[in-house]
């Protein structure tokens, strides 16, 4: 399970940017983006089913096309840099993951110990370590986004709401 959390929870960081991304473009932008979010949603669902990363030769070559995508985007003005850099890393660190599965799915699978079985307080610590830097990653590129610029800061009322 090395690698299969992080890249589904980053898979949620970037399906979230995307959606940040299309909230804030028009309709010719915003509908490919919200597909690009979908299939990133579904991908990191299934790999979380599966224990492992599913589709790892697609991945590899999505985040290519995802990163030149997000770099089209930051020439044209539909996305800031800082968002930029987020969804690059994300999507890069993804890649990587996947790129290192493949390698090691090429190799004989060695026979496991059986006393590496999963301990339950580890894993809750990896979850929310890796948690928290997708959320530090992903938080300022949702703030730095068209809707998020155009956000009330927390803690001030509406008024007359």
């Amino acid at each position: 399970m090395n690698g299969t959390l992080w890249s589904s929870l980053a898979g949620f960081g970037i399906a979230l940017i995307l959606c940040a991304t299309a909230a804030g473009s028009g309709i010719a932008i915003a509908v490919p983006l919200l597909l690009l979010a979908a299939a990133h949603l579904a991908w990191a669902v299934a790999t979380l089913r599966l224990g492992r990363i599913a589709m790892p030769r697609f991945v590899c070559a999505l985040a290519a096309s995802e990163v030149l995508l997000a770099g089209g985007m930051l020439i044209t003005g539909v996305i800031g840099f800082v968002p930029f850099l987020a969804l690059a890393g994300l999507s890069w660190s993804v890649s990587a993951v996947a790129a290192i599965a493949l390698r090691s799915a090429r190799r004989e699978p060695a026979a496991l110990p059986v006393s590496r079985a999963r301990r339950p307080g580890v894993f809750v610590l990896v979850l929310i370590a890796e948690a928290l830097v997708v959320s530090a990653v992903t938080t300022p590129a949702l703030a730095l986004s068209t809707p998020g610029e155009f956000a009330l800061p927390h803690g001030e009322s509406h008024q007359g709401h």
